[in-house]
């Protein structure tokens, strides 16, 4: 009766050795506690009859396959190491409560983002170096301004469409990565679209006369209480020239006060300095660092002068007839 009771208690450590393998890739303490569940119950089995566990219960791997189920686990992964256990880890939190109720959450706001997406892509256009005009709309908020506010809002709109069909569609694989990408990149230049459209709705600087003092702007060039940012100077004839530098009337070099930007063509004096007086300024491509159109200009009509009128000649004085020493007889 003994080596009766020593052999089952054998088949049954052999058994439960190898539920235990079968659920190796779970964590130390959860996997304990199935074990210690099942160890009773297998002793139990063990204990009422002779035939072997296997042929009452299953094998181990179906058992441990039943014990996840029941205790809502994920399937076993795959033998792979580190990269299998970690795939198991994120599996169980992503399970969680609090983390469904999150991805729940942000799983609503979906359509805020595909719109934001496509506003951010549309802004980048309308800050790609070179633009000659506002990147912002100042007419119409938050309007990414592409050559005018009306064709910046036409590409917006559509944008904003083809934004949204995407994030409707059901994606294959790679896909489905080519829009991950594209998400994160759209998350990571959302900043710098942001800073772009605050410097331009900042507050423009106004000559405000208030008793015998002026509000004056501390640097730059205004006109109608719009920052001036580039300055096209045309001759008589109405050719637009190049590298013409002005100055004010106190001899000092006209300066529109821009913020630095790199892409800005650098134009340098015999001295080797540079010189921020010369107009107009012209922007670098960044792929090949040369001017892509050093003639663009927003469409000015400049017909040409006619030139100044020739002074006309002062009329003679007329002669006042001196009198005679005769009182005007002969």
């Amino acid at each position: 009766m003994t080596g009766t009771t020593v052999a089952r208690s054998q088949d049954a450590q052999s058994y439960l050795d190898r539920v235990g393998a079968a659920l190796a890739d779970l964590p130390e303490e959860e996997r304990a506690d199935l074990l210690d569940e099942l160890g009773t119950h297998v002793d139990e089995i063990a204990a009422e009859g002779t035939s072997s566990l296997e042929a009452r219960l299953g094998s181990p791997e179906d058992y441990a396959a039943e014990l996840r189920a029941s205790a809502g686990l994920p399937p076993a992964q795959s033998r792979g190491g580190a990269g299998a256990r970690l795939r198991s880890q994120l599996q169980r939190v992503a399970q969680r409560r609090q983390v469904m109720v999150a991805r729940d959450f942000f799983g609503a706001l979906r359509p805020v983002w595909w719109v934001a997406r496509a506003w951010v892509v549309v802004g980048l256009v309308a800050m790609f170096p070179g633009q000659t005009t506002p990147t912002w709309a100042d007419a119409v908020p938050f309007v990414p301004r592409v050559g005018t506010p009306l064709v910046g809002l036409l590409v917006l709109l559509a944008a904003v469409v083809a934004s949204v069909q995407l994030g409707r569609r059901r994606l294959s694989s790679g896909a489905g990565a080519a829009v991950v990408v594209l998400n994160v990149g759209a998350a990571l230049l959302l900043l710098p679209v942001l800073v772009s459209l605050g410097e331009s709705t900042s507050p423009h600087y106004v000559y405000v006369e208030s008793g015998s003092s002026e509000v004056v702007p501390p640097d730059g060039v205004y006109s109608g209480g719009t920052q001036v940012w580039n300055i096209y100077p045309y001759d008589a004839a109405g050719r637009m020239l190049h590298d013409v530098r002005l100055y004010d009337q106190g001899g000092n070099p006209l300066s529109l006060g821009l913020a630095f930007d790199p892409t800005k063509q650098q134009t340098l004096d015999a001295a080797g300095q540079n010189v921020d007086n010369a107009f107009p300024y012209r922007y670098l491509d960044p792929t090949t660092g040369q001017v892509a159109d050093p003639e663009a200009a927003p469409p000015i009509a400049a017909p040409p002068l006619l030139g100044v009128p020739a002074a006309t000649p002062a009329a003679p004085a007329s002669a006042t007839p001196s009198p005679s020493p005769t009182n005007g007889k002969r």
